[in-house]
Order: C-alpha cells, then structure tokens, then sequence
C-alpha cells in the first residue's frame, strides 16, 4: 500500500518514471507474498499513463493489444482479469470500440450473476468513459453516478476520485 501511496503522489507531482518505477515494486512484492495479481495490471498501469498523462493515446492502444494478445483475459480469472480498467483505459485512449469488445468479453466469458453484480460499479465506470469518449454527456453523468453506486452505499471510498469522473462529465456537457 506504502508503494502505491507513493506512486500516486509521484504521478501527481509530475514525475511519471518514479510513479511508474514504485508501481513495478509494488506489483513485485504483491507476486511476491503470493497475492493474486493480474499478470496485465503494469501494461494497463504505463497504458493508462500513455493515453491520460503523456498524450499518446495510440501508444497507449499498441500497449493493451500487444498486453492482450500475450495474455489473453480469458486465460485469467475473474478475480484478476480487469476488464473494466482496461476497457476504461481503450476509451480514454479514443478507442471506445475496443473498450466495448472488452466488455462484450466479459459478458460472454462471465455468466455467473453474483460475480457480474460485484462487478457492476466498474462496469459503469468503463460506460462512463466509453460515454465521455463518443460525446454522450448525459449519458457520461449518468455513468459516472452508476459507478459509485452500491445497494449499501458508496462503492469506492475515493470521493475525490468520483467527484473527479462527474466533473469531466459535467464538462463535456
């Protein structure tokens, strides 16, 4: 946790290869206490750094698509997967049809309902960007309030972070 706290203040302050270089670490020590971690998490994490912070969206694309090829979701488990971040990641990077084949993925490959339902305030989040991507404001707002929805509450305690998403949302329109 220590090593992502410090990634996030790195990418905040600018310094990308830093935020990037901790991430790495923590990726590393997570494999290394044998937690369960998505072999595509750093390619999403630089990809996502590409499209969002270096504005090089077709570098961002190139990452996931050669990420996904080598190892490819299905092979994964549900748990690990992250199609979400991925598809938000591909609409971000201006490639909101990637970010639907994505989601189209998990559907066909996820059929058990209680995991879609853990599953739907990310599934939002990524509609919410495939939304803000195509220019649908309304329907980006909408999303974006989806996303952080659950039957007990928020689903994400970053507030910061879901005030951030309706923001972008808000601006579009």
């Amino acid at each position: 946790n220590s090593l992502n706290l410090l990634a996030g203040l790195a990418l905040t302050s600018g310094r990308l290869g830093e935020s990037q270089r901790l991430r790495f670490e923590s990726s590393a020590a997570n494999r290394a206490r044998g937690a369960a971690i998505s072999p595509l998490v750093d390619a999403v994490d630089v990809a996502w750094t590409d499209a969002w912070f270096r504005a090089q969206p077709e570098r961002a694309v190139r990452r996931l698509d050669s990420a996904l090829a080598a190892t490819p979701l299905k092979t994964l488990s549900v748990d690990t997967r992250g199609d979400f971040r991925i598809a938000g990641v591909y609409a971000i990077a201006g490639r909101p049809d990637k970010a639907r084949a994505v989601i189209a993925g998990f559907d066909a490959d996820v059929r058990d309902t209680t995991v879609r339902r853990s599953f739907e305030p990310a599934r939002h989040g990524a509609l919410a960007e495939i939304a803000i991507a195509e220019h649908r404001a309304r329907d980006a707002i909408n999303e974006v309030r989806l996303s952080d929805q659950l039957p007990d509450g928020p689903a994400d305690a970053c507030g910061p972070c879901y005030y951030a998403n309706l923001g972008r949302a808000f601006d579009l329109a």
